[in-house]
């Protein structure tokens, strides 16, 4: 969360300095309706803390939630009954009554809705709200449509000394607005820890968030959690003489619209047509970009020259790898191997699917497929559209659960494993789509990515910039996707290869040992396709990797196995000269005609 501008934060300090001097001098500007105003004003600032916890439900995290009534009135409705009819309740044992009910109410409904979203996730909060509303309404223990009377306000005491007189306008007045504040500075530590960094990431990209390794149910829950306690808590301030439920959905105009106070996401760039598959002639070496789009890769611009790129990207790569070694020869060179945790290299494959399948009822999209792919491995997976192959993608990365077969990494199985689950495993993947946080900036976005390898992210008051850990993965997975000087830009305000760039950054800032790359050449130009090449080729040193490509040139320069899939079943596999000289991989590409590879 980005700081507030001065000018704000100036304006939020005299509005309280305002409020907090108002019972001291109101008195001689409103004259006899001091008591009046002072009354409205406790009301405004009650209603305030509503508003507070619909905005970290609506503002930050993007859930629209009509609930918030419903918690402010359970608290309400808590206190009067547990309070002694003709005797003034403890404050702190009424304290922790409302805000134990309102968190409990809060969580067991979190924990039949959450997984709902958009307009069922609205439905569900407001008919439960509906239901709290008639019981309380109908109920003679609440005191039906009359309501239920409170007679003595709770009496704040410490050790038997007062501390405040509820019943006196001014102490509840003060009580208020310091609770206000208080509430308001608490909100404003969770935003900029890392707890509100992930919420600000479901509220963007939830799909991206999970991917990432975070389970965004938990933040979800976490959220309507605090939000729900904090309505509670007001509702227990805001208790008139004679309590009502609140209506479903009354508070909610409090609260502000979704995406209001955040930077729109502008549409993304659209993708152009695929280029014609050119599968025919040898296959090229891998493309260098020319000496004029060196500046693009190293950090700083062309400080290193364009030789020096992969060099760097060589050795972050090797920083962010967490199974990698540098094995030092006798001439001074370094080489780098897979090894296993005994110091052994690695001779079993990284992946392995057997009989992988994916039915959607009748349509088989992906038949008995089964490949393998060996450490330091790119193994390239093609095929017309519609053959299958984002299916697989999705399959192996825990999107999609198979209807039949199995997905082995490391020799595990890890069929059906959750997206969050598969990510802290190791495995890395990007999008068809570009799938960024468009509003934060290329270091904020590798932020986020490198903060998911953090023991967790339930961290509600350290702020981000203190984990020095995370800033170094982040930053190293910037340079290495030739994104370094850009690290302070807007990811919305990059090209469209440059972003790109910038998803590939953000799979390598989550420690990947494997990767998965969905198209990342779709929909660029030339330059753009030669950049990526070449980062891909430094990465191929230290990663195995399944590419999903359309744009043979780059395959041709990067891929050593082959595997061809045509109305989601596996036409060929092996070598890349084996495959591309297949008699039946030419038919589908070619038809019967007389033309050849």
């Amino acid at each position: 969360m980005r700081p507030l501008p001065p000018v704000i934060r100036y304006l939020l300090l005299a509005l309280t300095l305002l409020l907090a001097g108002f019972p001291l001098f109101g008195e001689s500007l409103s004259g006899e309706q001091h008591g009046f105003h002072l009354q409205q004003l406790t009301h405004i600032m009650i209603l305030a803390l509503v508003a507070l916890s619909l905005d970290l439900l609506v503002g930050v995290t993007g859930m629209v939630s009509l609930a918030q009534a419903a918690f402010f009135g359970i608290a309400g409705y808590s206190l009067v009954l547990f309070a002694p009819e003709f005797e003034a309740v403890n404050f702190w044992l009424a304290l922790a009554l409302c805000l134990a009910v309102s968190a409990a109410a809060a969580l067991l409904m979190g924990l039949l809705i959450i997984r709902t979203s958009g307009i069922f996730f609205i439905m569900a909060t407001i008919a439960f709200s509906q239901m709290l509303y008639y019981l309380f309404h109908d109920a003679s223990f609440a005191g039906g449509s009359d309501g239920i009377y409170l007679f003595l306000k709770p009496d704040v005491r410490i050790a038997g000394v007062q501390l405040l007189d509820l019943e006196n306008p001014r102490s509840l007045f003060y009580l208020v607005l310091g609770s206000l504040v208080l509430v308001y500075l608490l909100l404003r530590s969770f935003l900029r820890a890392p707890f509100g960094r992930v919420l600000l990431g479901i509220r963007h990209n939830e799909e991206r968030v999970r991917s990432m390794g975070y389970n965004p149910l938990f933040y979800k829950l976490a959220a309507f959690v605090i939000a729900g306690t904090i309505a509670g808590y007001a509702g227990m301030l805001g208790h008139p003489v004679r309590f009502r439920q609140p209506r479903p959905g009354q508070l909610a105009a409090l609260g502000p619209r979704p995406g209001d106070g955040h930077p729109r996401r502008h549409g993304q760039p659209v993708r152009r047509h695929l280029r014609r598959l050119r599968l025919r002639g040898p296959a090229p070496a891998v493309r260098r970009p020319d000496p004029a789009l060196g500046a693009a890769h190293g950090p700083g611009g062309d400080r290193h020259g364009p030789a020096a790129a992969p060099r760097h990207r060589r050795a972050a790569a090797a920083a962010l790898h967490p199974a990698q070694r540098r094995i030092h020869r006798g001439d001074g060179t370094v080489r780098s191997r897979h090894l296993e945790e005994g110091g052994r290299p690695m001779s079993t494959p990284v992946l392995q699917t057997r009989g992988l399948s994916k039915a959607f009822g009748g349509l088989r999209a992906v038949s008995d497929i089964s490949l393998s792919v060996a450490p330091c491995e790119v193994h390239a997976i093609i095929g017309p559209n519609g053959a299958g192959k984002s299916t697989m993608v999705n399959l192996l990365s825990g999107h999609l659960k198979p209807s039949a077969g199995q997905i082995l990494f490391h020799g595990r199985d890890i069929t059906g494993l959750a997206p969050n689950r598969v990510s802290h495993l190791g495995i890395g993947r990007s999008f068809q789509r570009t799938n960024i946080f468009p509003s934060f900036t290329c270091l904020e976005n590798c932020w986020l990515a490198a903060q998911s390898r953090l023991k967790n992210s339930f961290r509600f008051f350290r702020r981000c910039e203190a984990y020095a850990e995370v800033r170094e993965r982040a930053e190293r997975a910037l340079e290495l996707c030739g994104l370094a000087r850009h690290r302070d830009s807007l990811a919305d305000a990059l090209s469209y290869g440059e972003q790109r760039q910038l998803e590939i950054g953000m799979v390598l800032a989550t420690e990947p040992s494997f990767l998965l790359l969905d198209e990342p050449m779709a929909g660029m130009g030339k330059d753009e396709s030669a950049r990526v090449v070449e980062l891909l080729a430094s990465l191929s040193e230290q990663y195995a990797m399944v590419l999903v490509e359309h744009d043979m040139d780059a395959v041709f320069s990067i891929a050593k196995t082959l595997t061809v899939m045509v109305n989601g079943e596996l036409l060929a596999s092996g070598p890349l000269d084996q495959v591309r000289n297949d008699p039946a991989v030419q038919q589908a590409y070619l038809g019967d005609g007389e033309e050849q590879f």
